[in-house]
Formats: structure tokens, sequence, C-alpha cells
């Protein structure tokens, strides 16, 4: 064996010296060279770096798994929680929807009804303006008994005159009822409605003068008189 010397750069990591440090490799006759000094101090700094990039790779791995054992925990209690706010929600649309289609029902209703109202005073309006027609022909003078009252309706309010075409209800006429009655119209001679259009009782007028009444299908009752 043969020493021979050399000089390398201070030892890696090591700031407190400036000086260059002499290694001595050693050579064996079969010129293969055994572990130096250098080479030992770069194999040690390498063996740190890889127990850091360890070391992290560990900390990253442990985080992860602390972190799926933390979600696993509260997942139930989560869903537990989503699946309750959303059945309150899914209570709450349908009770909304519910309410819509009640408003909506009733509102279709007070429609109908005001329409039935509205066809109901046009067949008062029809007899008022037949009555009228009777009265020129005869002198001024208004049907007064029951007979006259139907020979009347059959000459001057032929066909559906005296239909609803809203409730298809058919009126009859009836002389002085003693109560307003549906389907029938309160016919009073001499008398008028002591308020138009409503149900306020008839008071005496003329002879040339007469009532008409009846309830509408909304429930009020409804007066005309000429």
């Amino acid at each position: 064996m043969r020493l021979s010397k050399r000089f390398f750069p201070k030892l890696a990591g090591d700031d407190r010296s400036n000086v260059y440090v002499p290694i001595l490799p050693l050579q064996a006759t079969s010129d293969k060279f055994v572990a130096s000094h250098n080479h030992l101090a770069y194999t040690l700094r390498m063996n740190k770096k890889s127990i850091k990039i360890i070391g992290a790779t560990l900390l990253v791995l442990g985080t992860g798994v602390a972190t799926v054992f933390i979600f696993d925990a509260i997942t139930p209690e989560r869903t537990t929680e989503l699946i309750s706010t959303t059945g309150t929600n899914d209570t709450t649309v349908s009770q909304d929807n519910s309410a819509d289609t009640a408003a909506e029902a009733a509102q279709a209703e007070q429609l109908k009804l005001q329409r039935q109202d509205v066809e109901t005073k046009a067949v008062l309006s029809k007899v008022a303006s037949a009555l009228y027609t009777y009265a020129s022909n005869n002198r001024g003078a208004l049907p007064s008994s029951d007979d006259e009252l139907s020979k009347f309706s059959s000459r001057y309010l032929p066909g559906d005159a005296l239909t609803n075409a809203a409730t298809t209800t058919t009126y009859t006429l009836s002389l002085n009822p003693p109560e307003a009655s549906p389907a029938v119209i309160a016919y009073q001679p001499g008398f008028v409605c002591s308020e138009e259009g409503s149900s306020a009782a008839t008071v005496a007028g003329t002879q040339r003068q007469f009532a008409l009444s009846t309830p509408l299908p909304s429930g009020s009752n409804y007066c005309l008189s000429y």
C-alpha cells in the first residue's frame, strides 16, 4: 500500500472552519479505493437529507390519515343534519304548494260565483225588459194574477230566456212569494226596491212600477225595479 496526499474543500456542513482538511486516501495494491473520509462525509450528508425527506413524507401521510379519521367521525352527524334540513325544506315546500293550491281553488270558486251572479242579474234584466214591453202593449197595466203572469211568461219569455247560462238553472216567476228562494224570481207589482241591487226589503211604489228579486249564487239577494 502507498499513501498519497490530496487537498479537498472543507467538510460539508462545517461552517466553523475555513481551513482545508487533508485527506489521505488508502489505495490497495489492486488499485481499488476503500471508503475515504470525504466520501463518508458526503454519505452522511445525503443520509441527513433522506431522513428529512422521509420524515416530511411520514408527516404528510400522518396528517392525511388523521384527516380521514376526523372526517369519518363528523360525517354521520353532518349527514344526519343534512337529511334533517332537507326534510324540513321538503315539508315547507309541500306546505307552500298546498297553500298555493288552496288559494288558487278559492280564487277559481270566487270567479265562478261572480260569473253566475252576472248571469242571474242578466236573467232579471230580461224579465224586467219583457214586463216593460208588456205594460207598453197593455196601456201601462202589469200582470196582476198568476194566470196573467203565466201567459206573460209563455209569450214574452220564450225558450231559455229564464235560464241562467252559468248555472243552467231555469227560473220561474212567482207573484208576491212569502220569501225568497233559489231558482225563483219574486215578482211584486206596485213595489220598488228600497235599495237597488241589495237585499233590502221592497217598499210600496206606483201601479206602473214593479220589483224583481232573487237570491244570487254567491248568497246575497238581488233586487231590480222599474
